[in-house]
């Protein structure tokens, strides 16, 4: 009963949440006591160990954990708190560096075919700084800047570019000292290959400068899933539905990414480490997923997405993926008759990731949105747009979709879209990473290509 506790199921979350949390930690519970955090029971562990959390709002609080055994008597803890509506933390740095060179003699000849070498003061500087806090109506701030060690006359200089170092700042913690002798983790707080971040949010609401993942899903024929470098706006009105929809939401981006889009697919090979097919990978820019598929029609039946870390771990570098568990071939069908050696449906790994394609800069922009709006609580209408410019070479999709609802299980839903070009060729490997295949990408250049799809879902009640 306890295995489940903890864990956070639910499929929609619509309660705007601007407030702390507080986690309660205990252990040497005697046997036969039940404990309660703020009058809610909290399941013991045989060990006697427990922990809980409660999210509050801001505000002053007394916090009570009682330890009582089967007569309701024990003892009672008492723990006063405030959450602040105004919190921050912040910290930074500022380092300069001057050095002056001065000689005397025939420098001219020692600096051989390199004359241009000037031998003078310079002046260096170095700034950096890293805030998050949160103030006013649940907001929340979170930025970084970091200038790097540049002469001081070029130190504001490309400061949203990304920086030319970072494959450098892409190397796996886990092959180099130091190591933290606990279990300890760390989490990029202000993730960018830039200098500069920043994240303002309110609520669900926000903007972003720095890296982001883009995943537009809701029209299945044009499906835009990126991490990129740029700028991320997001909004989404507080009123829902009675189905729990948003009435109305809008997400856009603007980026020159620098790094192409790649969509993989490797069927289960009963082992755990798979090759990609590129190499020098955006950091944080891979989706992982595990799809099992119709033996016959193809359809995906099933979808679980990877946690990173906890599912597997990736080397960004060298393109590889090691799962915490084999991936089998095959996946459990529930069929009473067996029709071949290998029976139940297909599982594959679906990796999805950006990467940098050579050591020359690319010229890229991509843009992209979607929307949708919810009529009253039957209809919604939503929009899809992508538009990318590689090299001179453009591709582009533009989609829309309308669903009439009639009850949480009865739907209908009509979806239309329109592509340019290649945006995104899915190739597939059925060795683990060992040899791939897929459309040839120049044959897409300058195609153009639509299509249409219908889907019903309807659910009857059984009888009684």
């Amino acid at each position: 009963l306890n295995t489940q506790y903890g864990e956070n199921t639910l499929k929609l979350t619509n309660i705007q949440l601007g407030s702390g949390s507080v986690t309660v930690r205990g252990s040497a519970v005697p046997p036969g006591h039940s404990v309660y955090v703020a009058g809610h029971p909290v399941p013991v562990d045989t060990s006697g160990n427990f922990v809980a959390q409660e999210i509050l709002p801001s505000g002053l609080h007394t916090v009570e954990v009682a330890v009582l055994d089967e007569q309701g008597n024990g003892d009672l803890y008492l723990r006063d708190l405030e959450l602040e509506q105004k919190d921050w933390f912040y910290v930074g740095m500022a380092d300069l560096t001057l050095s002056h060179n001065d000689t005397t003699g025939p420098i001219e000849l020692l600096q051989g075919d390199n004359p241009t070498t000037v031998l003078d003061s310079s002046a260096d500087a170095r700034l950096a700084f890293y805030v998050n806090g949160k103030f006013g109506d649940a907001w929340k701030l979170a930025a970084s800047a970091d200038t790097r060690d540049e002469p001081l006359s070029d130190l504001f200089s490309n400061f949203l570019n990304k920086s030319p170092d970072s494959l450098f700042r892409r190397i796996d913690p886990d092959y180099h000292y130091p190591t933290f002798g606990d279990d300890g983790t760390v989490e990029e707080m202000a993730p960018t290959l830039g200098k500069f971040y920043v994240k303002l949010a309110h609520h669900d609401n926000y903007g972003v400068w720095g890296n982001f993942k883009v995943g537009y899903m809701d029209n299945e024929l044009a499906q835009v899933d990126r991490g990129l470098y740029g700028a991320n706006l997001h909004y989404e009105s507080p009123t829902a539905t009675s189905f729990g929809e948003r009435r109305f939401a809008v997400d856009g981006f603007a980026a020159e990414p620098g790094t192409v889009a790649s969509w993989e697919e490797f069927r289960g090979t009963g082992g755990s480490l798979y090759f990609l097919r590129r190499q020098d990978l955006l950091t944080g820019s891979e989706r992982v997923r595990i799809e099992v598929r119709d033996r016959v029609s193809g359809l995906v039946t099933g979808v679980r997405n990877l946690v990173p870390s906890i599912d597997y771990d990736i080397d960004y570098l060298q393109g590889r993926i090691l799962l915490a568990e084999p991936l089998s071939a095959t996946a459990a069908d529930d069929l009473l008759v067996r029709s071949n050696g290998l029976q139940g449906d297909e599982a594959y790994l679906v990796v999805r990731y950006e990467y940098t394609p050579g050591f020359d800069q690319l010229d890229a922009v991509s843009v992209g949105a979607q929307a949708h709006y919810w009529f009253k609580e039957r209809v919604k209408v939503g929009l899809t747009t992508n538009s990318n410019d590689v090299d001179n070479t453009d591709s582009g999709l533009n989609a829309a979709d309308v669903t009439v609802r009639l009850s949480s299980d009865s739907w209908f839903k009509l979806q239309g879209a329109r592509t340019e070009g290649l945006i995104t060729g899915a190739v597939r490997s059925e060795d683990g990473g060992f040899g791939f295949s897929g459309y040839d990408d120049l044959a897409f250049t300058n195609a153009d290509a639509g299509g249409y799809r219908a889907d019903v879902s309807q659910r009857r009640k059984a009888c009684p």
